[in-house]
């Protein structure tokens, strides 16, 4: 379960990691409360593609790999 809020306008926005690529369908389910009535969204899609492969991704900058010595941020 995520939780989030809801801006000005109506717009909100749910951070979930999805492990595995493909195509699922989802849907925003709004508990409710004793003062608000629950409801949830209708079922939308969403793709995940893979992460891009390690092999592809540009080396570290020089010097910035090791970790700090003792004692020192």
């Amino acid at each position: 379960m995520s939780v989030t809020t809801e801006g000005p306008g109506g717009e909100y926005s749910i951070a979930h990691v999805i492990y595995t690529p493909g195509t699922d369908v989802f849907r925003v389910k709004v508990p409710g409360g004793p003062a608000n009535g629950a409801t949830a969204s209708t079922p939308f899609t969403i793709t995940v593609t893979p992460r891009t492969a390690a092999g592809t991704l540009p080396p570290e900058a020089p010097g910035n790999s090791g970790l700090p010595k003792e004692g020192q941020v």
